[in-house]
């Protein structure tokens, strides 16, 4: 038996849709348990990374699309032009709930579409891939274990 891994990657990524295990990350903050993730709504970075370190494709899970990506470079994802199935895509920064700026993070899947945190579901949602050319790609990060 071989484990096809990339394969079982793309699989998890596809059917994340719904889920609600990326809406809680506990930290301690001046003395109070606090929902890092406030429910779901800044969880992209979280679903992404959690994702990857399943496959050992990063180093550990994170909250912040900054955090991801240079971990992203330290674990041997390199920045590409080409969007391939599994590719990690980076949105340029938005405003969202609060009027706040957030870049966005999340796994191309093929044939224009993405998967990646809603902050209006709170949970992992597929879409198009520049969401119908509302918001910008800013970088695309692949792997040979994607090859």
């Amino acid at each position: 038996m071989k484990l096809l891994l990339k394969e079982t990657y793309l699989a998890m990524a596809k059917n994340s849709p719904g889920s609600k295990i990326f809406q809680t990350l506990l930290a301690e903050v001046d003395g109070e348990e606090v929902n890092i993730l406030k429910g779901g709504d800044v969880s992209c970075a979280y679903f992404v990374s959690t994702l990857l370190k399943i496959f050992d494709l990063v180093k550990t899970p994170h909250a912040t699309v900054s955090g991801l990506e240079k971990d992203l470079m330290q674990s041997g994802w390199s920045k590409s032009e080409e969007m391939i199935p599994g590719a990690i895509l980076i949105w340029k920064a938005t405003a969202q709930a609060g009027d706040e700026m957030h870049e966005h993070v999340g796994i191309y899947l093929g044939n224009d579409v993405a998967v990646s945190n809603s902050y209006k579901e709170l949970v992992p949602v597929e879409h198009h891939a520049t969401f119908d050319n509302k918001r910008k790609v800013r970088a695309i990060y692949t792997h040979t274990f994607l090859l």
